[in-house]
């Protein structure tokens, strides 16, 4: 289990001994901060079409074992749980594209982008 800069179930040992925690530092004003705020309003927008994400209710299962098998594939394993992540991450980021109504060149850059760091996660630990 992950979390940041927060606790969860402090007082269960069996928890805190499965837990890993990152802590991340305050992010500081910057030039940007105006346009993190946008995006934020801009992605409160698209709460609603999160639901267009599930089918009946509930995660495509069908779909995402589509994206984890591709990857399998473009990567050259099997039954990998860190490419299987990766597969996950793909799907994920797909259909964020997909509620923004993105370019087809990012659906491309995405594609790449998963692929081409799947691939290296996997050669750096069977290193």
């Amino acid at each position: 289990m992950l979390t940041s800069n927060k606790s969860v179930c402090a007082d269960d040992s069996a928890v805190q001994s499965r837990i890993l925690q990152f802590q991340f530092k305050e992010m500081e004003t910057s030039e940007k901060w105006d346009e993190l705020q946008t995006a934020q309003s801009l992605y409160s927008c698209c709460a609603q079409d999160w639901g267009a994400m599930t089918l009946n209710g509930k995660l495509d299962k069908e779909v995402i074992g589509d994206f984890v098998n591709f990857l399998y594939q473009a990567v050259g394993v099997t039954l990998c749980r860190r490419t299987a992540l990766w597969g996950w991450l793909l799907y994920y980021m797909c259909m964020v594209s997909w509620i923004s109504q993105a370019k087809t060149e990012e659906i491309e850059r995405i594609v790449s982008y998963v692929v081409d760091n799947a691939r290296q996660a996997a050669f750096e630990t069977s290193q």
